[in-house]
């Protein structure tokens, strides 16, 4: 937080300077500045709403059937639905390669305030000669906001007949239902890429006592994603294979299927940030009048009689008097704020009939055993011809919910 406030002050500063600033001055009372500024600002705000309300059946028949036979089967009933609501891709590169700016003041007198090196009524530049300034800045910011509801109503039915036989035989057989609802609410993928060269930002003074040189290069990257998603499901599917009442004869019914799978992702942000600075870094440096040392192997000899390193992070004051400052700053703020919910009520069933099957065409019925149970009118009887015979029956519910997930990967490396 630091980091930002600073590098907000440096910004604000320089932008007023340079409102005010004489690039490469030579004089008394010198002030150069030089911005390099990047800037990109992307924001996305999105709200959605998706309601489906689906009822899908198939039946194959109401049949009745009064002296003989019935067949139906196979009744099939499917509902798909897919939303995806609400979705951000955001790709960002910003690549600088050209050599960072350069603020210089040649030369020049020094400047004399009330005879005194800095009283307060100076401050803040009025005590310094010359005053260089010189930054790189780059400003990657991206806002995504998302609000959606999606409200799912599916009903799905197979049935394979209302089937009534009254003499004999009865058949039915596979009723399949089956749905799948699938849900994607809220999804952010921001990818950000800084990658710099060349030489960094230079801030250099040339003469004089009272110096002022600030070399600053910097990358700010800010990524806030804000989700808020609401996910209701209302699923009932159902798969019977008939209804089924066979007064005098057997009834043959079987397979029932029915299938549900609801999935529901809901607020998913995916940040990648990553900066590769390969530049010499910012140099800030202040040469006075007297001169310098013997100069290094990587450094620049100067007219003043100074030293100049060739680049890299360095500040520097060479001779009398002056202040330095460089920085180089990376800072990168990701944000997310999710807020999901997501409510599923979820019925399944498979039947294989209703089945009533009544086996007395007599009347009255013959008495069993006496040892045995009265069974005679319902399902089985005791009189000729009666059978029911149904099987298999499978319901299956599936469901799946990925509520409010992030993944963040941040990288700040060295050379490209």
């Amino acid at each position: 937080m630091k980091k930002i406030r600073f590098l907000i002050g440096v910004i604000a500063m320089a932008l007023a300077l340079v409102l005010v600033a004489v690039p490469a001055h030579a004089g008394s009372g010198s002030l150069a500045v030089a911005v390099d500024l990047a800037e990109v600002e992307i924001h996305n705000f999105n709200v959605g709403g998706v309601g489906n309300f689906i009822h899908t059946r198939a039946n194959s028949g109401f049949n009745f059937t009064m002296f003989g036979g019935s067949g139906t089967g196979n009744a099939a009933s499917s509902a798909n639905v897919e939303s995806t609501l609400n979705s951000n891709k955001t790709n960002v590169a910003v690549y600088d390669f050209e050599s960072g700016p350069v603020a210089v003041n040649l030369g020049g007198e020094d400047r004399k305030c009330g005879g005194n090196p800095c009283p307060s009524p100076c401050w803040p530049f009025k005590c310094f000669d010359r005053v260089a300034i010189a930054a790189d800045l780059t400003k990657v910011e991206v806002c995504n906001f998302n609000a959606g509801l999606v409200i799912n109503g599916i009903r799905t039915d197979a049935n394979s007949g209302h089937n009534f036989n009254f003499a004999g035989d009865s058949l039915t057989g596979s009723a399949n239902a089956s749905a799948a609802v699938d849900t994607k609410l809220n999804s952010n993928v921001t990818t950000i890429s800084v990658t710099e060269g060349g030489t960094g930002p230079m801030a250099v003074n040339l003469g004089g006592r009272h110096a002022l040189a600030v070399a600053l290069e910097a990358d700010f990257v800010k990524v806030k994603n804000v989700n808020l998603g609401l996910v209701a499901n209302c699923v009932s599917t159902s798969a019977n294979s008939g209804y089924n009442f066979t007064a005098f004869g057997s009834s043959d019914t079987g397979n029932a299927t029915a299938r549900s799978t609801v999935a529901s992702t809901v607020n998913s942000s995916s940040t990648s940030v990553a900066i590769a600075d390969g530049s010499g870094g910012p140099t800030a440096i202040n040469v006075g009048h007297k001169p310098g040392p013997t100069c290094g192997q990587d450094e620049i000899v100067l007219e003043s009689g100074g030293c100049m390193p060739a680049g890299g992070l360095m500040a520097a004051n060479l001779g009398t008097g002056g202040i330095a400052v460089t920085a180089e700053v990376n800072a990168v703020d990701v944000s997310n704020v999710n807020v999901g919910n997501v409510y599923n009520n979820v019925d399944t069933s498979a039947n294989t009939g209703n089945n009533v099957t009544v086996g007395c065409y007599q009347d009255p019925c013959p008495k069993p055993d006496p040892c045995e149970e009265q069974t005679c009118g319902v399902v089985s009887g005791d009189g000729e011809g009666t059978s029911s015979n149904t099987g298999n029956a499978s319901a299956t519910s599936t469901v799946t919910n990925t509520v409010n997930s992030n993944e963040t990967t941040v990288v700040i490396g060295g050379a490209i």
